[in-house]
């Protein structure tokens, strides 16, 4: 089983790959959570919103968030995505 020090380094490495852009913000953990069923690391990377540092009236959110999912069996990407807030 992947632990959570190691899927937090393949999620980083995942968005240096996928999200090159992203990844060139210097996002940092925010949050890491093991899903109910304990298949899946959901790990939350957050950035600075570079508009908003450019003081572009339109944005409204000061950082940049995304969720990626590893599975913990072998470490795979399941998904990278913009988190839900409830």
């Amino acid at each position: 089983m992947v632990d959570v020090e190691e899927a937090v380094k393949i999620a980083a490495t995942y968005l240096e790959k996928v999200m090159p852009g992203y990844a060139a913000l210097d996002p940092k953990i925010e949050e890491f959570e093991l899903s109910k069923d304990g298949s899946v690391w959901n790990v939350t990377f957050r950035a600075k919103n570079p508009e908003v540092q450019n003081n572009n009236p339109n944005v409204f959110y000061p950082y940049l968030d995304k969720l990626v999912q590893i599975r913990t069996s072998n470490g795979d990407l399941l998904a990278i995505q913009n988190p839900t807030y409830t």
